[in-house]
Parts: C-alpha cells; structure tokens; sequence
C-alpha cells in the first residue's frame, strides 16, 4: 500500500499526461456523450477494455482527474493480483518465507517498470488470466473458464491460454466436462460484451483487427533489434511514428511484418508439443499449469511484431508462481527477470528519445533486454524437464546409481 501511495503522488505531480490516458479519457467522453463504440468512433481496444475506461471517467470531468481515478482502479486491480499470488502459494503450502519472497516480487516489479505501469491498463488482463490459472488449478472449472473468456474480450491475448487449460484437463480426466461447460462458459462471458457492439456497429466492429494487423515492426520488438544491429554495418534503416508507436522502417520490415505471425505460431507451437510431452512422461508437476501458461505469453510477446514495455505486465503475475519454492532455476529467472524489467525502464522513458534517435548506448540496453526475455523464456522450458536419471527412477526402471 505504502509503495502504490508513492506512485499514486508521483504520477499525480506529473503536469503533462500519458498519451494512452488522453485516449483512455476521450473513448469514455464519446461513449457519455451518446456514441457507439466502433460504429460512431474508431477504437483500437476490444469491447472488454470499455468499462474500464467508462468506469473513472463517470467520476471526473477533466483529464487531469480521471488518470487519478484510473490509476486507483488499476491498483484495485494490482492489490486483487497479489491477494491471488498469496492464495496460491498458501494452498500449495508453500512457505512462509517463500510466501513473502512472492509477495515482494510482485509488489516489486511493477514499480520498477516504472509509472507506465499505471497509465495502462495492462495489469487489469494480467490478473484476469492470473485468476483464471489459479481458479482452474485450485479445480474451480467452469469459473475459470468465463475469467479467460473475459480476459480474451478484454485484451484478446487470453485465449492463447485455451490448449493449456485443454491439456490440463487430458491430463485430469475432466476433458469432457471442460467441453462441454466450461467453453461455452468461456464464449458466454466473451459474447455478454461483443455480441450487442457486433450487431449495432456491423463491420465497422473488427477495426480493432485490422488496425493491429497493419502495425509495422515496433521499435522495442525482436525483429527491430535484429534491424538496429544490422544497422550498425550500414543496412539503412528509420524510425516513424505510427499506429500509436514508434516503428522501424526498412526494405525488410513489411516482410518483417508478415512473418512475425509465422513465427509466433511456430513459438507457440513448440510450447504445446513441450507440454505433450510433459503429459506423455505423467510428470505434470502442481506448478505446470502457471508455468506453461507463462510460456504461451511469453512465446506471444517474443514472436510479435510489437513489443511494449508494458507487455511484461503480462507475465509478472504468473512467472511470480510458475516455479516450485524449491526451483533451481527460480533464482536465475526471477533475477533476470527483475533486471531486464529495470532495463525496460531505462529504455523507456529514461533513453527512448536516443532510441528514436537511434543511438548506440540504447540499442546496446535493448539488445541486452530482449537477449534476457528470450533467456528467461528457454529457463522457463528448461525447468520443466526432469533429468533423466529421476525419471527413469520414478518409472521403476533405473538401477543402482553406479549403473546410471
């Protein structure tokens, strides 16, 4: 509470406003002044994220005092994230003094990204999938099932999540039963937002899509990375702004731009066989549901073409339990993850105009950033693989040790 108060009084002593507040602030002043969403105004937010813009708006009428009102509903929010962390972690019996690790990682991160942390609303779908995974670890099914639902009608990202859950329920033996209620549970609660904007906006309502779908390669992504360090042995390269970011521009970046789907799919792809292969080897661990969970984001922050800061937001909330409190691999990936967070935060803000400007010290943060994030994500893969001596053991078929 203490360090949310801070920010709350740092943010609120800023003159000048976030630009995604501005937008925020004017997509709730349309819809109060009687426009439909996607019919009578453009948005580039799914029909799930409007009423957490409309709901602070309804309290100020000025924009100065809805970023307040905004930024103590996504501490709510916050505050709701690490009250699930700590269920979590209690119901699994994990330490005390894990219980407190956990606690302060949490509450940590976010800060160290920085105040965008609260000038977007990337934390409200982060705790959506936080409670779907710990709702439908803890065996609360069809609930989870509507949570994903309505976090994939708020962000969209969410139903990436959907093979896991599937896969989880192969592996207890509730497949049918998740067929058949918990997805209709999942388009119910996706359907109670989109269908009546589906119906009045016509066509006009997948803008959104589209709008997505024609951004170029972000400045802050893997494949811009790839073109900055090609610049360095002069292939020439831009930057623009567009689509409310800044991009990369370059003869490579519209192929760039195509191929990043493929690779996202291919990324993902080789999560889920990693995941058959956990259920074919029966050694699905208590953690795995988070764990390969964190992987599917992680593979689709990785694999696309935009890479926001506030993305990471995405996965604090999940890679805080994704690992077992006796984890070889928690130290590294929570450490590295703490310092490519506090790099993402010299990169943006503290160095993002010589970014643009294509300098060389941010391009050296930038490569050191996302080389960690790709890191963490093979750690990640690498902590749920046993050795081999252990599952031999556990199969009945190894030996004496001198024999291994």
């Amino acid at each position: 509470m203490l360090t949310r108060l801070i920010i709350f009084l740092r943010l609120n002593l800023l003159v000048e406003v976030e630009g995604d507040i501005q937008i925020y602030f004017n997509y709730a002043g349309n819809i109060l002044r009687g426009l439909i969403p996607y019919r009578d105004f453009a948005l580039e937010y799914p029909p799930g994220a409007l009423p957490f813009f409309l709901l602070p708006r309804l309290f100020s009428g000025d924009v100065m005092r809805f970023r307040g009102f905004f930024m103590v509903e996504v501490m709510l929010v916050d505050l709701l994230g690490l009250l699930l962390v700590l269920f979590y972690c209690r119901k699994r019996g994990f330490s005390q003094a894990y219980q407190g690790l956990a606690g302060l990682f949490y509450t940590a991160l976010p800060a160290v990204l920085g105040l965008i942390s609260y000038q977007r609303f990337d934390l409200i779908p982060a705790v959506i999938v936080l409670a779907a995974v710990v709702l439908f670890d803890s065996g609360c099914r069809i609930p989870a099932w509507f949570m994903l639902g309505f976090g994939f009608a708020v962000k969209l990202y969410p139903v990436i999540l959907t093979p896991v859950f599937l896969f989880k329920s192969y592996r207890d033996k509730t497949l049918k039963t998740d067929l058949l209620f918990g997805i209709p549970a999942a388009v119910l609660s996706t359907a109670l937002l989109w269908v009546p904007l589906m119906i009045v906006s016509g066509n006009k309502f997948w803008f959104f899509l589209k709008y997505h779908g024609e951004r170029g390669i972000q400045l802050e992504s893997i494949y811009s990375t790839i073109l900055l360090i090609a610049r360095l042995f002069g292939y020439p390269i831009s930057t623009e702004f567009s689509y409310g970011s800044w991009n990369v521009v370059s003869t490579a970046s519209p192929f760039l731009a195509k191929v990043s789907f493929l690779v996202m799919l291919v990324i993902l792809g080789a999560v889920l066989v990693h995941s058959i292969e956990i259920i074919k080897r029966k050694n699905w661990e208590i953690e795995d549901l988070p764990r390969l969970s964190v992987l599917m984001i992680m593979g689709f922050i990785i694999g696309g073409k935009v890479l926001s800061p506030q993305y990471l937001l995405w996965v604090i909330p999940l890679i805080v339990i994704a690992l077992p409190e006796k984890s070889r691999h928690r130290k590294k990936i929570w450490g590295s993850f703490i310092f490519l967070t506090l790099l993402s935060f010299v990169i943006y803000p503290v160095f993002y105009k010589s970014l643009i400007d294509l300098h060389l010290l941010p391009l050296v943060f930038l490569v050191i950033r996302n080389s960690l994030l790709v890191l963490v994500f093979y750690m990640l893969v690498v902590s749920g693989r046993k050795p081999i001596g252990k599952m031999l053991k556990k199969e009945g078929l190894a030996h004496e040790k001198g024999d291994l």
